[in-house]
């Protein structure tokens, strides 16, 4: 038996043409049924973990400052975009601000100054997923 027949036909089952046009269309049908369930059985296999994350604003002024004391994002979800991620600020912390400034006779000392203050922010989020969409919408803030 051979190859190719004299009809041309592969094995004597197929064309070659139509072989190689039913090869390309399982292909694009193969491409496409990756881009749209790939993301979706990533997600559904991942482990569900926990992640804290702490956002430390150095050198707020007393505007922002009291912004943040007035109104506390404690408890409440964070947003990229126009979507909420599966990740919330749980605890927030209110420090002196200090910074190393050079003294008059050259020595390099801390001191806190007088108006500026550090802001801490702990948040957590809880499916490694959408790590990458939480650190964005952190660092928007």
């Amino acid at each position: 038996m051979k190859i190719i027949n004299e009809k041309g036909k592969l094995f004597g089952i197929i064309n070659v043409v139509d072989l190689l046009v039913l090869v390309a269309a399982i292909a694009v049908v193969a491409g496409v049924g990756y881009k749209l369930f790939a993301k979706q059985i990533k997600e559904v296999a991942s482990p569900q973990v926990s992640l804290t994350m702490t956002v430390r604003v150095r050198g707020a002024t007393p505007f922002l400052v009291n912004e943040v004391q007035r109104n506390s994002q404690v408890g409440k979800s964070l947003v990229n975009g126009n979507s909420y991620v599966n990740a919330q600020i749980t605890d927030m912390k209110i420090d002196d601000y200090n910074q190393q400034v050079t003294t008059a006779d050259g020595r390099i000392v801390t001191a806190t100054d007088p108006e500026k203050k550090d802001l801490f922010e702990k948040g957590t989020h809880f499916n490694p997923v959408v790590r990458r969409r939480c650190a964005k919408a952190v660092h928007s803030l």
